[in-house]
């Protein structure tokens, strides 16, 4: 069915309220159902660009929604492709995939590397499902890593 949802509050970004509501198991769980599109959006930008990519999708799709400020990573301009991953800091030491509010913790890690004179790529990895296992890969072999950031 066309079915859109938002899990708002959800992972461990609701911490004022206490454990009893955080919740984890949210994208395990909407990943397990057949036919289900994931979302995991890492700033306001890409929040937005996903909405008006659900609105036009013929399908379910959950899209897990942060309740804390985040920084800014995208651009006004930023356009959402649900086929990939988006390299947001390039590297040649190691890559950290990340999604969600937890992108912008791994460019902090990347610039914290950098000054140890470690190259870190951070991959913002999107959308969870449908999983592109074989890009993932190509990020793990340098093959897309080495180009250059959707972000500054």
């Amino acid at each position: 069915l066309n079915v859109k949802i938002a899990g708002s509050s959800a992972g461990l970004s609701d911490y004022g309220d206490g454990a009893t509501h955080q919740a984890v198991e949210d994208i395990a769980l909407m990943r397990a159902l057949p036919n289900m599109t994931v979302l995991v959006p890492s700033d306001g930008v890409q929040t937005e660009r996903m909405l008006e990519w659900m609105v036009r999708y013929d399908g379910p799709v959950y899209i897990r929604i942060n309740r804390n400020p985040v920084p800014d990573i995208y651009d006004d301009d930023y356009r959402f492709d649900v086929s990939r991953t988006e390299v947001l800091s390039k590297g040649d030491g190691i890559v950290i995939f990340s999604c969600g509010i937890m992108v912008s913790k791994a460019l902090d890690a990347a610039k914290k590397l950098k000054e140890k004179r470690i190259g870190a790529c951070v991959v913002n990895v999107p959308v969870l499902k449908p999983f592109d296992g074989n890009e993932i890969r190509r990020h793990l072999q340098g093959q897309v890593g080495m180009q250059e950031p959707l972000t500054q």
